[in-house]
């Protein structure tokens, strides 16, 4: 459900109209990619794994930036403190499925030059299964660009399933 708009917000009636956004890419306010057809929830909760469930609930209470994406890449919850740096809150988007990603997030590295989707933190987790650490550019949905570093872990549970990653993520000081 879409708050109610605020003054200056890119979530609104007119958000569609928008065109291209603050940071120079195709649009990709909520509404703007609901226009085309996008669906932003890929995967019931009570579908998810017990794990990500039990994960979700700690992320909740970290005062530290967390991200969740299940094992096909869907990105199934991040906290309250990765909303700021995001630029909207997840109970406005819910889960977003994979190929939603590179719409909502234009990524790059520090120089501003873009930068292979593999190279990714949280996408070498997801298809090496391994560790992987970072530091990147993004746009958030509120048109800001921020310098972060991340670190994401492959999640594994009982028996070798395969569960998704967990990211986590801190801007990075001038």
């Amino acid at each position: 459900m879409l708050v109610p708009p605020k003054e200056d917000t890119r979530i609104g009636p007119n958000a569609h109209n928008i065109g291209f956004g603050p940071c120079g890419q195709q649009d990709a306010t909520l509404l703007h990619l609901a226009s085309r057809g996008t669906k932003f929830s890929p995967m019931p909760p009570h579908q998810q794994p017990v794990e990500i469930i039990l994960l979700r609930q700690v992320a909740s209470y970290l005062s530290i930036p967390v991200w969740v994406m299940d094992s096909d890449g869907n990105l199934v919850y991040y906290n309250d403190s990765a909303e700021s740096l995001l630029g909207i809150r997840f109970d406005d988007v819910g889960p977003i499925h994979a190929d939603q990603l590179r719409e909502m997030f234009r990524v790059t590295d520090l120089q501003g030059a873009p930068i292979s989707e593999s190279s990714v933190p949280v996408v070498v987790a997801l298809s090496k299964r391994v560790p992987a650490h970072g530091e990147i550019r993004f746009c958030g949905m509120d048109g800001v660009w921020r310098d972060i570093e991340v670190s994401a872990i492959p999640l594994e549970g009982q028996g070798g399933r395969f569960l998704g990653v967990l990211a986590t993520f801190w801007e990075i000081g001038d």
